[in-house]
């Protein structure tokens, strides 16, 4: 049987129909393993899937922090509207604060399609807002300071809540394997 490289959409859409028809997760593997040259990355699809129950149980979390995240966006587009009022002559702040509202879109894609893989680094981009607020502070805005500590940790909190909840026990590292050298998915 001739080998592939990983589409990822087919395979999580795979992944997604079998657990549907009552495949566990080593049976996905098996029946995938031969078919794909990166049997790793095959391991990681399938265990990095979030279940449909899951999905249903935390949805409104999800919700919640996408909410968050949308109001981040928000502010942070009102915040580059008077950045670039007040300072429209220089042009190196202008590409770094159309950067990080650019990143927070992403990350509110990710959200939305459940990649629980980004939610871990998403509450580390949270820690940095929350020691980022230290600059409202200082500049005796107490108002930005407020709400960047609730948005800050309420991300925070959310992301690494909903990514040990939605996938209990991922560790991409840690991989178990059988004496073949074959991932077990249990």
């Amino acid at each position: 049987m001739k080998k592939s490289p990983i589409d990822y959409k087919e395979i999580q859409r795979f992944i997604i129909e079998s657990r549907e028809n009552g495949k566990t997760d080593q049976e996905i593997y098996n029946e995938l393993a031969p078919k794909y040259y990166d049997k790793k990355t095959l391991a990681l699809l399938i265990r990095g899937t979030v279940t449909k129950e899951r999905k249903e149980k935390y949805k409104t979390l999800n919700n919640v922090l996408l909410s968050l995240i949308g109001l981040l966006i928000l502010f942070q587009i009102i915040w580059i509207i008077s950045f670039f009022y007040v300072t429209y002559y220089k042009s190196w702040p202008l590409i770094s604060i159309f950067v990080i509202p650019l990143f927070s879109i992403f990350l509110f894609y990710q959200v939305y399609r459940y990649n629980v893989v980004i939610y871990k680094p998403m509450g580390i981009f949270a820690i940095l807002l929350i020691l980022s607020s230290s600059n409202f502070a200082v500049n005796s805005n107490w108002l930005g300071t407020i709400v960047s500590l609730l948005l800050g940790g309420g991300i925070t909190f959310l992301s690494f809540y909903l990514s040990n909840k939605l996938i209990p026990g991922y560790k991409p590292r840690k991989l178990k394997r059988d004496a073949n050298g074959e991932y077990i998915l249990d």
